[in-house]
């Protein structure tokens, strides 16, 4: 229980996030590094994927909610080299979340990659 309080405590509430968020996740253990993103963003499905499939080999989950337009938008998860993405029929504002390791990656490298 004070676990869960610790962890609300120190992670961002992720529909509250701004615009872009960093912050280090003390509950996986020293190393990881967390980042979010809230920027209004949309991608076509190729866009979308091809953006999953280029993503930094140091960001080993990625997952989220994607827009595409103003009545649909993408569910993405990424594990490792997997890339999922599933459409959804309601649309979503661009919220994703991602987890590396420090010592193969930086916030930069990842804010990037996913704006550029």
């Amino acid at each position: 229980m004070q676990q869960n309080a610790y962890r609300r405590k120190l992670l961002p509430d992720f529909r509250a996030s701004a615009i872009l968020h960093l912050w280090y996740v003390p509950v996986l253990g020293t190393g990881y590094l967390g980042w979010s993103s809230a920027r209004e963003l949309a991608f076509s499905h190729a866009a979308l994927k091809h953006r999953l499939e280029q993503r930094p080999s140091g960001l080993f989950r990625f997952k989220g909610f994607v827009a595409q337009d103003q009545t649909s938008s993408w569910e993405v998860q990424c594990v490792g080299p997997s890339v999922g993405i599933k459409p959804l029929k309601v649309a979503q504002q661009t919220r994703v979340v991602g987890i590396g390791l420090q010592s193969q990656i930086t916030a930069d490298q990842i804010d990037a990659w996913w704006h550029d």
